[in-house]
């Protein structure tokens, strides 16, 4: 059994064995005995939120798609990269799962064109119906819940009646909720109306029709429900509750570097969709920091926003914490509150950009971090930076460190490895000093399974069913037990995707349900594990074991992760423990097998100690919390 070694204060090696080992399954005693004076950071269980695809709309609750009328957009080589394959853009599938719906004109005898006279973005939509029926332009694909009420706000122009409409099928034939908008003006005009859906309809069609001979011209409308938080869906936001997500990484990945984070603020009216510079398709520009951090609050997460260096200067990036940050009498502050954001919002923690050796040697983003620390700390001397620590050699790294340690807070890395983040924590160490102490964040960690257990992208209506393997969920808890175990210097860890995307993610979002993955089920079980890593003796083989106490709330848990193939006996020895109460509550997850593509099976009970030792049995397959009440 080995353990940190310390060296007046830094860490010449950190493979604490004795809290996790691969065991049979035996007696299994837990000690008294802290192995860290620093409790595990509740933010290592967070995620990476990214306008890659359509993880970003499929979360908020906007229902129109295109709702500028610019015109739906091809996405980029690294988008089919990341789908694992060609994108259908016949059909308009993404391989988030969501169909991509274009506007398509209704009736005979209408015409569309774009407006020489727009009120947003490049184009408008000029209905003209020069037919003896009723005709316009209609969305497919719009879900609507029963007794749902549904926002309509658009743009419009002209001299008649415009009916608004939710409808049941592609003919219109049975309307589920129309209104009639009488439009009498010569230039755009905001108007709204509510709408009320009697059944439930995943594929339900919206249309905009004008009588006959008549003309109306159309910009900039949206569809909310009335049950959206701030913009995000309300089943959005309670599945990140339930799953205890608790930072955001923002906003990126690769999207973060080639894009302007002012481009991203203010009212709607005044934002502009573009092609998305990285990942290509249509950035409708619903969601940016105001959306982001409104989130961060609604989930009680912690945001970490991502400054912009490849492509941005630290003028930019000064700006971007003062919008943040600084009171309403700053010229960005002002700006914010204009926005409806008076009180700064005191985002601590920014990124020095993502993979930075797109375009920096580790000598010159060393000097870039230097730079942007102090035009950063100059507006708020009190946030935290992480500058890049992956994709560089050993040497190239500790020329980084050379250069920028003293300029920075954190290192971000992307291992899941034992080895490797001892690595890193004793280059972190050794680049500390006494008063300035760098620590690690993983901020975008990548599960070890194989890709090839990977599942292929399948739609089912609305619904993407990458059904991933049990093994994922395996790797996911021994991972976050690794981080757990490394609480002396880690303290950020974001999971790459939230939903929706090339099948690692957390969630898959649908448009009227929301499955978690098996990587969320384990999320769900132990992302509210806190407290100080105890140590562990007795565990080898097929077994993975970590347990917490909590101080504060009063218990202390253990994690068991069972990878054999048959059940195994196991006693747990908490003698050591005389406060730990007699009874105790265990929560399980399993599976027939590590490749099951099955949900994981959920049980819960209540097991009694015999003189303080608890006896379960494992299931083959299986991720078991147990959880001790102290007195």
């Amino acid at each position: 059994m080995r353990r940190c070694v310390q060296n007046h204060g830094r860490i010449a090696s950190c493979f604490i064995l004795a809290v996790s080992a691969w065991a049979q399954p035996g007696t299994i005693t837990i000690s008294s005995e802290r192995l860290s004076n620093t409790p595990v950071d509740k933010r290592i269980y967070g995620v990476l939120l990214e306008h890659i695809g359509q993880q970003m709309d499929t979360m908020w609750a906007e229902l129109l798609q295109d709702n500028s009328f610019e015109g739906l957009r091809e996405f980029s080589e690294p988008s089919h990269r990341w789908a694992e394959g060609e994108i259908d853009s016949s059909r308009f599938w993404w391989h988030s799962g969501y169909e991509l719906h274009p506007w398509r004109p209704i009736g005979t005898g209408v015409s569309t064109s774009f407006a020489t006279s727009i009120r947003h973005g490049m184009h408008a939509k000029v209905i003209n119906n020069r037919g003896d029926q009723p005709a316009g332009i209609a969305q497919d694909g719009i879900p609507v819940r029963a007794g749902m009420t549904y926002h309509f706000s658009g743009y419009l122009k002209g001299q008649t009646g415009v009916t608004v409409g939710v409808y049941a099928g592609k003919d219109l034939s049975k309307p589920y909720a129309t209104e009639v908008i009488p439009v009498k003006s010569s230039g755009f005009e905001k108007y709204a109306v509510e709408l009320r859906a009697p059944e439930t309809n995943d594929d339900a069609t919206f249309a905009i029709t004008v009588a006959p001979k008549a003309a109306a011209s159309v910009d900039l409308v949206s569809l909310m429900p009335a049950d959206n938080r701030s913009g995000w869906r309300a089943d959005v936001v309670a599945a990140i509750k339930k799953m205890g997500i608790t930072s955001f990484r923002y906003p990126g990945g690769c999207f973060a570097s080639f894009v302007d984070w002012e481009s991203m603020v203010g009212p709607p009216e005044e934002r502009l969709p573009f092609t998305n510079p990285f990942w290509g398709g249509l950035e409708p520009n619903h969601v940016g920091t105001d959306e982001l951090l409104s989130l961060a609050k609604l989930t009680g997460a912690e945001p970490l926003l991502e400054a912009n260096l490849i492509s941005g200067t630290p003028e930019r990036a000064a700006a971007w914490v003062e919008y943040c940050n600084a009171s309403e009498h700053t010229p960005y502050g002002r700006k914010r509150a204009r926005n409806g954001h008076t009180k700064p919002y005191g985002v601590t923690y920014w990124e020095l950009d993502n993979e930075v050796a797109r375009r920096f040697s580790a000598e010159q983003y060393a000097a870039e971090c230097k730079r942007y620390a102090a035009a950063m700390r100059a507006v708020d001397p009190k946030i935290k930076l992480m500058a890049v620590g992956y994709f560089w050699k050993d040497s190239e790294l500790e020329t980084l460190l050379r250069g920028a340690a003293q300029a920075i807070d954190f290192l971000s890395v992307r291992t899941v490895d034992h080895d490797e983040l001892a690595k890193f924590e004793a280059l972190a160490a050794k680049y500390s000093t006494p008063q300035h102490k760098l620590l690690i964040a993983s901020t975008e960690w990548r599960n070890k399974w194989r890709k090839d257990a990977w599942s292929p992208v399948r739609i089912k209506g609305s619904q993407r069913l990458a059904e991933m393997t049990w093994g994922h969920a395996f790797e996911c808890a021994r991972t976050l037990q690794e981080f757990q175990r490394q609480s002396s210097a880690v303290r950020f860890a974001m999971f790459p995707t939230l939903s929706n995307l090339y099948g690692e993610d957390l969630m898959q979002i649908g448009k009227s349900r929301i499955d978690f993955t098996t990587n969320g089920e384990i999320y769900e079980l132990i992302s509210d594990m806190r407290g100080v890593p105890l140590g562990v003796s007795g565990a080898a083989g097929q077994l993975d074991v970590n347990a917490l106490v909590d101080e504060m709330s009063k218990r202390l848990v253990c994690v068991l992760v069972h990878g054999g193939s048959s059940a195994a006996a196991t006693r747990l020895d908490l003698r050591q423990w005389s406060r730990i109460r007699e009874d105790a509550r265990l929560v399980r997850l399993t599976a027939s097998s590590l490749t099951s593509r099955e949900p994981g099976k959920r049980t819960e009970s209540d097991i009694r100690a015999n003189g303080g030792i608890f006896e379960i049995t494992l299931p083959p397959y299986s991720v078991s919390k147990v959880t001790f009440s102290l007195p």
